[in-house]
């Protein structure tokens, strides 16, 4: 189980060293990875969100299509 107060003490120490570090090399690497990892956080929630909706919405135009095909055999054969 992750223990959130070593998880906090790592990120504000993190956030530590970019802001008062003097070496400007490795704030620069430590701010690049940090805002990298952030970013492929977001990216793949939001794919995988985009994947799913697309999923989603593919079966349900699936099902709207069969229900059309079902009305209109139906009106045949009234007709």
């Amino acid at each position: 189980m992750l223990n959130m107060h070593n998880f906090t003490k790592d990120i504000s120490g993190l956030l530590h060293n970019m802001v008062f570090n003097k070496n400007l090399i490795l704030n620069r690497i430590l701010n690049f990875s940090f805002l990298f990892i952030i970013f492929l956080l977001l990216n793949t929630y939001t794919f995988s969100q985009t994947l799913w909706d697309g999923l989603t919405v593919s079966t349900n135009s699936g099902d709207i299509a069969n229900c059309e095909k079902q009305r209109l055999n139906q009106e045949r054969r009234i007709l």
